[in-house]
């Protein structure tokens, strides 16, 4: 057998060292492989936004119909519950608040958002993907369990790297514990053993040394037996015995080396695999936790939060869609609670159900237009401060605001010293006109009350007209993209504005076709036809009396 240099011969060493690069590669994989089972049934896929997006559109109209396999609860304040679409069989939580919740039952996901008469609208569908580690709404459970699961994968990877390491070592002793057995062997005079082995490491170059060496002490020994039998049969005389001794001592010190390479190999294989196992955990696990916090601070009503994008895989794309949606709650409820300071909130509710789709042109629809004017305001304006008149006109419209929003009507504008609501549009009654009417005759009522006040406290009474007219109207926006109001335009809103003009301090004037359309409600007087200003025909006008009784 050939020797080559020992330099260029594989070395235990390196042996080792591959051990412990497969070992931490299979610590890397097991760990990836688990991380990915564990993960892929999770809301990575973004199922619980999409639930709530499909939600969304069937609360505003957008989807008449549930998709196919789905399931649409809605529950009403008073507890009564409708299922639409396809019964899955299962009902979720009640889900108290005004706030979006999700989460998972059995296999099937839920969203829930709060409705605008104070229930909720719920939509379940099946989830194929979801699985026991896949559930985003038992993620305290799952995520308290994860960091036993990376640590189990760095215990299997150690475990699967010291059976390895415990393998290879057996391979490289081997040939050292034969060599052993043969050198016990030659004590006793057998020189014929040999050591096999297929490597040409150290072990491989000191076994065939040893295998050399046993050949000559073979031989020596061969030797040795034919000298001392053809001596002995010239003399006659045995001469005596030769005895050749082998030392075990660099056998022994070679095989201990061995047994404390593989132990130390073994101990920094386990500390390695745990070590990467907690590291890798604590790198995947850190964003999912701060999706739970927040989760749990939006279920709390707050959603001034942002969760920090630090990776760039699935995670960060879960995150990243979870910061948008977040973003579009906060901007709708910001938008909601500006614009119900200064518009009626069914304006606001009709522009956040499809703000992208608001037309610039109307509708044609029936409404009634209601306009309240003050009564000598110019003169009354020139005997009080600035700062009183304000007074003045903020009390005027605060308490017209209230008569109108308690009767459904829709605030369109402020105009100086009077107001102008409307019944009817965007949000369509059948009755809008009986709406209209009841609110003039109990906003008459309400300002004369707060007349009388102004009076008890040393300030300036005041009184107001009213006019109602009821008719069609084109019913929108206007304006440009950048500015618009909700208003509507037409013939009835001139009637009522005339109306009010004409009308005495105290006294409600209605259209002849309003009257008509509450007869059973009120009782009125005909003032007969008035010529308007503004219109060829005259307008047969009616003072309302009061309510009959």
């Amino acid at each position: 057998m050939s020797s080559r240099p020992l330099e260029r011969l594989p070395t235990i060493r390196g042996k080792l060292g591959a051990t412990i690069v497969v070992a931490v590669a299979i610590t890397i994989l097991i760990s990836y492989a688990l991380i990915g089972f564990a993960l892929r049934n999770s809301p990575r896929d973004s199922e619980a936004i999409d639930a709530l997006a499909l939600a969304r559109r069937i609360a505003s109209g957008e989807v008449a119909e549930p998709p196919a396999g789905a399931m649409v609860v809605r529950r009403t304040i008073t507890g009564e519950v409708t299922v639409e679409g396809e019964n899955l069989g299962v009902l979720p939580p009640d889900t108290p608040g005004r706030v979006p919740r999700w989460g998972v039952i059995g296999n099937n996901v839920w969203a829930s958002i709060p409705t605008d008469e104070g229930g909720s609208l719920i939509v379940l569908y099946p989830s194929p993907t979801r699985g026991s580690l896949g559930r985003l709404s038992a993620t305290l459970g799952f995520l308290q369990s994860v960091w036993w699961q990376f640590l189990l994968a760095g215990a299997i990877a150690a475990v699967i790297a010291l059976v390895m390491t415990r393998w290879l070592a057996r391979g490289m002793t081997q040939p050292l514990r034969d060599m052993a057995d043969a050198a016990r062997r030659m004590e006793t005079g057998d020189y014929s053993t040999r050591v096999y082995t297929t490597t040409r490491d150290e072990v491989g170059q000191l076994a065939a040394a040893f295998n050399r060496m046993s050949r000559e002490l073979e031989n020596l020994e061969s030797s040795r037996r034919d000298l001392v039998a053809n001596v002995s049969h010239e003399l006659k005389t045995p001469i005596g015995a030769l005895y050749i001794g082998f030392s075990k001592l660099a056998v022994t010190d070679a095989v201990t080396e061995a047994r404390t390479q593989a132990l130390y190999v073994t101990a920094f294989m386990i500390l390695l695999g745990v070590a990467g196992a907690v590291a890798l955990a604590t790198v995947l696990s850190r964003p999912i936790f701060r999706l739970v916090e927040a989760t749990q601070v939006i279920g709390a009503g707050n959603l001034a939060v942002e969760v920090p994008v630090t990776t760039h895989d699935e995670l960060g794309v879960l995150t990243d869609s979870f910061n948008r949606m977040v973003r579009s709650l906060r901007e709708k409820e910001m938008i909601k609670r500006a614009f119900t300071r200064y518009v009626a909130r069914e304006v606001v509710e009709e522009v956040l159900k499809d703000p992208e789709h608001l037309m610039l042109s109307g509708e044609r629809r029936e409404a009634t237009v209601l306009f309240c004017d003050i009564r000598g305001f110019t003169t009354l304006s020139e005997r009080l401060t600035p700062e009183q008149v304000v007074s003045l006109l903020n009390e005027f419209y605060t308490t017209a605001i209230e008569t109108t929003f308690k009767h459904d009507g829709t605030l369109d504008k402020f105009l100086g010293d009077a107001v102008m609501c409307v019944f009817g549009a965007p949000i369509a009654h059948p009755d809008h006109t009986a709406r209209a009417v009841k609110t003039a005759i109990e906003m008459r009522t309400a300002l004369a009350e707060l007349s009388k006040r102004r009076s008890m406290r040393g300030l300036d009474p005041f009184e107001v007209g009213i006019g109602v007219a009821w008719g069609e109207v084109v019913a929108g926006t206007v304006g440009t993209e950048e500015r618009m109001e909700y208003t509507v335009i037409g013939d009835s809103v001139n009637v009522a504005a005339r109306l009010q003009s004409h009308a005495k301090a105290g006294s409600i004037l209605l259209s002849r076709r309003t009257y008509e359309a509450v007869h059973d409600l009120v009782e009125a007087i005909s003032l007969g036809p008035m010529k308007v200003k503004g219109k060829e025909e005259e307008v047969e006008a009616y003072e309302v009396v009061g309510f009959r009784r």
